[in-house]
């Protein structure tokens, strides 16, 4: 921090507001990510998450709570039997469910945030940045050797890079905890070479909630056997189901009275996986498929069916499932390749569970049938023991041993630095030259809150995934054009933010003068996740995205830089659906749809590419009254606006098409309407040749077949992969006579609109964003072709007038460059802009000097808690100090910070009156009567009282009638009054008073239509947030600081006698 910065009101906030873990808190809490609660779903991940929570809660002096994507009732009620906490994180826009987990509810705190595996488990370093807690990572995979029993294309490779990301997931916790002895050699040894000390080995115990009463021998006529698995292609093999139905086969052979119940088959796919199993050579009277239990409770139910639970995975990191059977008293038969195993090693009877070689699983089973009243026997021993050895209860209590040290170490050094702060904050209040808001208002506003409210130069930065290469089509296209228009304006600075930039993305981004920012890479993120996470430093004052992916990630940078974030939407994924093929398509798209419209809502402002999607998103976002909606026709793009192409007279006539054509997009993109077109030509003149561009690398050969299926020969049939590099675009225009856009809709028609900034002909569908704007264009409408069955006429016809089709594209070209000008709607949209940003750097610069206040104040307050402890020239300075005005929005708003009373006196102040007429609760703040004033009464003024209105606020004492302010916590039926008695015109004001967020002012503005539930939430959110310091004595003087006198004295104030 800069010397001229002084202790800016960020820096206390930190100080002063929760972020720190507290120094000896005698409660640690503890709370677990997790995707469900009394539900399984996630097999072993959750069931394990589960357990290990119950059992924490057991404990003394730890506080265990649950971050859910979304808790049933049932959840709820189940973790309140164990006085478990269930939180829900916000529900943002274009994220997934459990994607959400890394948005915590306002006012979540936490001291050990744990998370497992690489889905949820990433989110650990999130909250580690966030919160400054610790971060405990779970280990219940090994994903590299689990990968080795997939039959899967490519498991072994995506094995080996999800066990990488794991090791690095590892490598960033506070703590590691591995799953079973298996695990932890694993990856002991890989962190090891990082000296990772705190690494836990925690062997699950007995399952409670399935070790009821002594499971009874019954001698029935048939031997029932289950095993869990799937069944899919990915986890047929790794789950052993190929080697128990081989075993309960050959048994069948000579003793058909083996039954095989498989249960975890998906829903619906029951049948499919019989039949696989079925040509194992068992017979369906010996087999029972059954889908996957999702409630646990049922899972008891089950256990009591059967005589013997198999695990004959090819490996299983812990094996859980065998485990919970051990729990309820059923025999279990288990591979050896396994953590269970390992553990099972180690205790009485433990051995005779555990098989060894494939060719043994029959002869086990048939043992296990013979002497199966011994087995119940030894399995209930076997649990005992079992239980004895692996306590959960033991293992959980050393484990919140090894956090208390850790959770010590991080309370010194914060401790350490806070009274690092503390001295600051004092020596400030001893020299008066370094008086905080004299410096705090030479200190320009982006280092208070990340935005220059009052610069010449106006920031705006885009997400994109990519910027020389165009693999993302039509929306990294408009993006990367709209930033480079931009970036030639006046006084605005134009960045990217994108995943990963390379040495060309660099370069070619610095020929305009647009800086290249790079996110922070969090293992476990998808590249294209990890925009929300800025480097250090950086700034903006726009941040502009598109579509659901990376568009999202604008509302979480919105909250966090404090910037204003627009919205653009390049495509109409409900209409897009009705050309797709796939199933679910259609519902799909207008759940897409939504999403968007939704993202557009909470957008500060909307931009729409062309007039097709502004008519279509316009009316949806008209209801909501959302007014900052922006219409951009893309321009000529210059890059391709070279010489003018020349008319050459060739033997054959050269036709693109661009296209993936893979099941989901051929009809959309229209490639059988121009292969329909072009072989109908070529029965009378065989010299079309159709040129498609986009086929996926590898699948060349596939789209051709396709497409001579449609009637075209092969001999007129070019079939090319994606042109990554936007630079040999301009070659591939140069070698063709024409370009067709044939598709069932585009939202606008970049690729035709390219083709025309490199002067060459086109024909596009009348259902187009394209078509829309060439319509108010001369020559414009001759490109239109409005049914299907006139492409091959349109095509004739092009060829048939090329030299005057060429000059027409070159007018045309010139025409619409004039018509859609990109810098006249570039400096149109920056205006727009601006009038925004203006009126958000008000509300900053407001909020700004509020915070500078209320730093003010609590070095203040800094100063009466070691008025005792610093010495008398110290004091002396700190009072001098005190006498100095704070610099606050309006005059009617300014406070005199008092420090004249030790902290003892401030606690007493609820219970004695004071006369005045002026804002006087918590800031210890009154105006001194005029009989004080000429030394008649006592010097020091008493608190909390308020006069009646109507007094003058100067008469005597005997004429005063006072009010005394409230004790306590004001309930929720006593906001709900107060909120119907503020008006709607000051209760953002009220909300700062009541030093809430600003970001969180705009959500609730934002997600309350009505008034009264903007100013009920804005309360509620207050309570929350402030839990026990919500007071009526804060209410109260943050109604006052609001000129709201009147409704301080009706709700925080009893009239006294």
């Amino acid at each position: 921090m800069d010397q001229g910065q002084s202790y800016n009101s960020e820096i206390i906030c930190k100080l002063f507001t929760g972020h720190y873990l507290k120094k000896q808190a005698a409660i640690m809490k503890i709370t677990f990510l997790t995707e469900e609660w009394t539900q399984s779903t996630k097999g072993s991940c959750s069931t394990f998450m589960r357990q290990m929570a119950i059992e924490l809660s057991r404990l003394e002096n730890v506080e265990i709570g649950i971050l859910i994507p979304s808790a049933s009732p049932e959840d709820k009620e189940d973790a309140q039997k164990y006085n478990i906490k269930v939180f829900e994180p916000e529900k943002l826009t274009g994220y997934e469910p459990v994607n959400c987990l890394q948005f915590p509810p306002q006012g979540f705190s936490t001291d050990f945030i744990i998370g497992q595996g690489i889905k949820s488990g990433c989110y650990g370093q999130v909250f580690k940045n966030n919160l400054g807690c610790k971060w405990v990572h779970v280990v219940l995979r090994n994903a590299e050797e689990t990968a080795m029993f997939q039959k899967t294309p490519g498991a072994i490779s995506e094995g080996q890079k999800q066990r990488e990301t794991e090791v690095e997931l590892c490598k960033k916790a506070d703590m590691v905890i591995t799953v079973g002895s298996k695990l932890n050699e694993t990856f002991r040894s890989a962190l090891h070479q990082c000296k990772k000390d705190h690494v836990f080995n925690l062997i699950p115990g007995i399952f409670d909630e399935f070790s009821g009463e002594q499971k009874q021998f019954q001698n029935s006529k048939n031997f029932e056997i289950l095993v869990f698995g799937k069944g899919s292609t990915e986890d047929f093999e790794l789950k052993g189901l190929h080697v128990a139905a081989k075993a309960v086969a050959h048994l069948n052979k000579y003793e058909p009275s083996y039954i095989l119940k498989v249960v975890g088959a998906p829903e619906g796919e029951q049948e499919k996986l019989a039949g696989r199993l079925e040509d194992l050579e068992i017979s369906r009277s010996q087999l029972i498929v059954r889908s996957f239990y999702k409630e646990r409770r049922k899972l008891a139910q089950l256990f009591s069916e059967v005589d013997l639970v198999l695990m004959p995975s090819g490996t299983e990191a812990f094996g859980l499932t065998a485990l919970e059977a051990l729990s309820a008293g059923v025999p279990i038969l288990i591979t050896h390749n396994s953590g269970l195993a390992e553990a099972l090693e180690e205790v009485l009877f433990g051995h005779g569970c555990i098989v060894h070689k494939e060719a043994d699983w029959a002869e086990k089973i048939k043992q296990a049938r013979k002497n199966l009243k011994t087995r119940l026997e030894e399995a209930s021993m076997l649990r005992n023991k079992y239980k004895e050895k692996y306590c959960w209860r033991d293992q959980c209590t050393a484990f919140v041993t090894k956090l208390r040290a850790l959770h010590s170490e991080c309370a010194k050094e914060v401790e350490q630095e806070s009274q690092g702060k503390r001295h600051s904050a004092r020596q400030q209040l001893a020299d008066p030259a370094k008086d905080p808001n004299q410096s705090a208002s030479k200190t320009d506003f982006s280092s208070v809150s990340g935005k220059r409210l009052k610069a010449a130069v106006m920031k705006i930065t885009f997400l994109t995934e990519e910027w020389t290469q165009s693999t993302k089509g039509s929306c990294s296209t408009f993006m990367r054009q709209m930033a480079i228009e931009l970036s030639r304006l006046e006084n605005v600075e134009i960045g990217i933010l994108i995943p990963s930039a390379s040495p060309n993305d660099k370069v070619d981004a610095e020929k305009y003068n647009i800086k290249v920012f790079e996110p922070e890479n969090y293992p476990g993120f998808d590249l294209v996740d990890c925009l929300q996470f800025p480097p250090q430093g950086f700034s903006t004052d726009f941040i502009i995205g598109h579509g659901i992916k990376p568009g999202c990630h604008g509302q979480v940078l919105k909250n966090k830089l404090s910037c204003k974030w627009v919205h653009v939407v390049l495509r109409n994924a409900e209409e897009i659906a009705v050309f797709k093929e796939t199933p679910d398509a259609i519902p799909e798209g207008q759940k897409q749809h939504e999403t968007e419209v939704k993202l557009c809502k909470n957008a500060d402002v909307v931009l729409t590419v062309g007039s097709k999607l502004n008519e279509t998103f316009k009316p949806a976002l008209h209801q909501c009254k959302k007014d900052h909606i922006f219409n951009l026709i893309p321009g000529i793009f210059d890059e391709f606006f070279g010489e003018q192409k020349q008319y050459r007279n060739p033997k054959n006539f050269e036709i693109l098409v661009f296209g993936k054509g893979n099941t989901e997009d051929f009809k959309l993109e229209g490639l059988h309407v121009a292969a329909e077109a072009v072989a109908h030509l070529n029965k009378y003149e065989p010299s079309y040749n159709l040129k498609v561009v986009g086929a996926p690398e590898g699948e060349q050969k596939k789209l051709a077949k396709k497409l001579k299926g449609l009637g075209i020969s092969l001999n007129h049939l070019i079939v090319r992969s994606f042109y990554k590099e936007r630079g040999q675009l301009a070659q591939l225009f140069s070698e063709v006579d024409l370009v067709l856009m044939p598709s069932g809709t585009e939202a606008f028609g970049l690729t035709a609109l390219e083709a025309l900034s490199a002067c060459v002909p086109i024909l596009i569908t009348h259902n187009s964003g394209l078509a829309e704007a060439l319509k108010e264009v001369p020559f414009g409408r001759g490109c239109i072709v409005h049914q299907e069955a006139d492409w091959a006429e349109k095509i004739k016809q092009a060829r048939k007038n090329l030299k005057t089709g060429l000059e027409e594209a070159s007018m045309l070209r010139d025409k619409y460059k004039e018509k859609y000008c990109w810098r006249d709607q570039c400096a149109a949209f920056v205006k727009k802009l601006r009038a925004l940003h203006s009126g958000h750097a008000e509300e900053m610069q407001q909020e700004s000097q509020y915070k500078r206040h209320s730093a003010q104040k609590r070095v203040a307050e800094i100063a009466i808690q070691d008025s005792k402890k610093i010495s008398p020239v110290g004091k002396k300075m700190a009072e001098k100090m005190s006498d100095q005005k704070a610099v606050y929005p309006s005059e009617e708003d300014r406070i005199v910070i008092e420090i004249g009373s030790s902290e003892d006196e401030d606690e007493r102040s609820d219970d004695e009156p004071c006369a005045s007429g002026q804002n006087v609760a918590a800031s210890g703040y009154t105006e001194v009567k005029q009989e004080e004033k000429d030394g008649s009464a006592a010097k020091k003024p008493k608190l909390d009282t308020v006069e009646e209105p109507g007094t003058s606020g100067v008469s005597s004492s005997h004429e005063t009638r006072k009010f005394k302010v409230r004790k306590g916590n004001p309930e929720l039926d006593e906001l709900e009054q107060l909120a119907n008695d503020i008006d709607p015109s000051v209760w953002k004001k009220v909300a700062r008073k009541l030093k809430i967020d600003n970001p969180v002012i705009t959500a609730i503005d934002k997600e309350n239509e009505e008034f009264y539930e903007k100013k009920y939430t804005m309360l509620q959110e207050w309570k929350q947030a402030n839990g026990s310091a919500a007071t009526w004595r804060e209410l109260n003087q943050a109604l006052m600081d609001a000129n709201l006198r009147e409704l301080a004295e009706k709700h925080c104030c009893a009239k006294m006698n």
